[in-house]
């Protein structure tokens, strides 16, 4: 009894190659870890974590695809562990395969929505697809869940994102300067900094882009009533209601609805 008592509480021997191969990653020896990996995987092929575990090794050798494999594995033995699915998005992202490694990163965002990393890997992805627009959303997204998981002072990660966010309106203002949608993008997210001076003068750039562009009006009246020039906040909302009217301008913006309803109006104002 005391025999078998003792043999019990011995480390068996595929935690051994584990723990060996995680005191070789330590040391930077790779090649050696990844080896004791796959020994600890031959004896307990069922074990939850070891080919995450390899996966992680072989991304450190830059052997992507190997990894992806790996994490593969991983995933089929526990269709949960959105965490490997994050790993693979990162390989799939180093091979320059995007759409494989959204559909990683969907599948993450859908099996955990609350997980910051989902969002700020899906947006590192889509800047690399020059999706810039969608890339501020999510990283916009992943401050926010982070901000509501910490506590205390701000995190370095978190001043990674804020400067991730500016960054990607940046380029998608340099992409496609004739286009007012990156000036309203950055002009809204420095509006939710408090910094609404700078939010005018990029809304006012949009303007300029398009003078009779309702959403960047609609942002500018509010910042200008939030600073207390009610007169120019008015001017903003009267440009707002005259574009409302103009049938033929929201056709243009693909406001269908309202233009029909506007034709409506005419035609009936209208005689024969």
């Amino acid at each position: 009894t005391c025999f078998t008592l003792a043999t019990s509480l011995q480390p068996e021997v595929w935690d051994r190659h584990q723990f060996k191969g995680m005191a070789l990653e330590q040391c930077g020896r790779f090649e050696e870890a990844v080896d004791c990996y796959n020994q600890a995987i031959r004896l307990n092929p069922q074990k939850l974590g070891l080919f995450h575990m390899k996966g992680d090794a072989l991304i450190k050798l830059e052997k992507y695809q190997s990894a992806i494999e790996s994490f593969s594995q991983e995933v089929e033995l526990n269709s949960c562990d959105y965490r490997s699915n994050l790993r693979k998005a990162y390989c799939f992202e180093q091979l320059k395969e995007y759409q494989k490694a959204l559909a990683c990163v969907n599948t993450v965002i859908q099996v955990c929505n609350s997980d910051p990393e989902g969002y700020e890997r899906r947006a590192s992805i889509q800047c690399n697809m020059k999706e810039y627009g969608a890339a501020a959303s999510d990283f916009h997204t992943a401050l926010k869940l982070l901000k509501q998981k910490r506590k205390g002072n701000e995190t370095d990660f978190e001043t990674t994102l804020e400067s991730r966010i500016t960054d990607c309106c940046d380029e998608f203002i340099k992409e496609k300067p004739t286009e007012s949608q990156g000036y309203k993008l950055k002009a809204k997210y420095l509006g939710k900094l408090g910094r609404n001076r700078e939010a005018l003068k990029l809304l006012d750039q949009a303007l300029e882009v398009d003078p009779r562009d309702l959403e960047a009006l609609k942002v500018k009246g509010k910042i200008l009533y939030t600073l207390g020039e009610t007169e120019c906040a008015r001017e903003c909302n009267l440009e707002i209601e005259k574009c409302g009217k103009d049938g033929d301008y929201l056709m243009s913006i693909g406001r269908i609805s309202d233009a029909l309803v506007v034709y409506d109006a005419e035609i009936q104002s209208r005689p024969e």
